[in-house]
C-alpha cells in the first residue's frame, strides 16, 4: 500500500488489494487490508493426522484436505460487483 501511496494511486479506489492470513495488523492499517482468513493450527492438525495415518498404513491412498477460507473485505478492495441481470 505503501508503493501504491508514493506513486499517487490510491489503496481501495485505484486498486484493490488483498492479503493472506489475516495478520493482526490487517485490520488497523490505512485503509484496512481485506484478507483470506485461513485456519493455520487446524491445518496442521490434519497434517500430523495424515502423517500418522500413512506411518500406520503405507499403502493407503492418498488423503486430501481442504482448508475452509474466509475472505474479510475490508476498504482495500470494494465489495464484490452485483452480476448483470439481462
Amino acid at each position: 500500500m505503501a508503493g501504491l501511496k508514493a506513486l499517487g494511486r490510491q489503496p481501495g479506489v485505484d486498486f484493490a488489494l488483498t492479503g493472506f492470513d489475516d495478520i493482526s495488523e490487517a485490520a488497523i492499517c490505512s485503509p484496512a487490508l481485506s484478507t483470506v482468513q485461513t485456519r493455520p493450527r487446524e491445518c496442521g492438525r490434519q497434517a500430523a493426522i495424515m502423517v500418522l495415518e500413512r506411518l500406520a498404513q503405507p499403502a493407503q491412498a492418498s488423503a486430501r484436505y481442504v482448508s475452509p477460507v474466509e475472505f474479510k473485505i475490508r476498504d482495500s478492495s470494494p465489495p464484490p460487483m452485483k452480476p448483470l441481470t439481462s
